[in-house]
């Protein structure tokens, strides 16, 4: 018994995520608002197209960094803080490898990404992009992960309301004005009731709600906030199903799919939460229903939606 514990140890130094994971120093990329010499230790790094990619070595101390142009000079203090690998112990392990790698410099990383105003002679900087450029591109990929829809399925005599999860989005930001870019997307989404990817069977009578649509739109940027609003084409889709099973109750009717094509509005807002994450609501109400012919009906899909944005195409280089 005694020489469990010592052996737990071991185990627990053997898995530790940091440990594992991260080497003796780390890499962080600056940008700065004009060409620069970025000054850290013993080491001068000069920016080409603005941009400097530094190594630093992992410490629980906080980094001074210096951005000299031709005219001004200011120094900024990088703070030290828990990598990602150190806060994994707590799924990989129970936590104890913080334990183990508490004294251990490899716990600790810097910002991977920073910019830099080399004109202000205050000692800041941001993590997030300040502007953006005319003529700059990214694709946009997101998950909306929850949805509420509200039709009205051709035929029915009721309103269908669902909450849900899951859906797909794929679409490319244009930046045509600084600061303001064009979004094209196609997106999919679903009132699936599991909010984790699963193989799951449903019993009985149950509805199902969906929608595939395309959206245009007109977007701001604002620091980290972007707020858009465009026109959006395409289906509704509520279905009526039944699965049999050894206790289900009879179906009230014959399982059915209404179908509808409509023309419609969208709004968006967005939080940027890292480098390329991004947090946002989505609201498209549709008013115009092309098919099946008829009166205009109200219908609405609400998604809080996650979405990352890759850059393809760089104007400023």
């Amino acid at each position: 018994m005694k020489q469990l514990f010592p052996l737990l140890m071991i185990c627990a130094c053997l898995s530790s995520c940091a440990t594992l994971f991260n080497s003796s120093q780390t890499k962080i990329t600056l940008h700065t608002s004009e060409p620069s010499t970025i000054l850290v230790e013993e080491d001068s790094v000069l920016t080409v197209n603005n941009t400097a990619d530094i190594t630093l070595k992992r410490s629980k101390e906080d980094v001074e960094i210096t951005i000299r142009t031709d005219n001004l000079s200011k120094t900024i203090l990088l703070p030290s803080k828990n990598s990602v690998a150190y806060w994994s112990n707590l799924l990989y392990n129970g936590g104890v490898g913080m334990l183990v790698e508490k004294n251990k410099p490899k716990r600790y990383t810097y910002p991977q990404l920073i910019y830099i105003n080399s004109l202000d002679t205050l000692p800041t900087y941001s993590r997030f992009r300040p502007s953006y450029q005319k003529g700059e591109m990214f694709i946009h990929l997101s998950l909306p992960y929850m949805n509420h829809f509200y039709l009205n399925p051709p035929d029915e005599t009721s309103t269908k309301k669902s909450l849900g999860f899951w859906g797909f989005s794929l679409g490319v930001d244009y930046y045509h004005t600084n600061n303001q870019y064009l979004h094209f997307s196609a997106n999919t989404a679903t009132n699936f009731f599991v909010p984790v990817p699963a193989a799951v069977y449903r019993e009985g009578e149950y509805e199902s709600m969906s929608t595939l649509f395309f959206a245009l739109s007109n977007n701001h940027k604002i620091n980290r906030f972007s707020v858009g609003y465009g026109v959006t084409y395409g289906e509704n889709i509520w279905d009526l199903n039944y699965s049999a099973g050894f206790d289900s109750i009879p179906p009230s009717r014959e399982p059915v799919r209404k179908v509808s094509e409509n023309l419609g509005l969208i709004f968006t807002a967005y939080y940027q939460t890292g480098a390329h994450f991004n947090i946002g609501l989505i609201y498209r109400p549709t008013f115009i229903r092309l098919r099946p012919k008829g009166t205009g009906q109200y219908e609405h899909l609400i998604s809080l939606d996650f979405a990352w944005k890759l850059r393809v195409k760089d104007s400023r280089k």
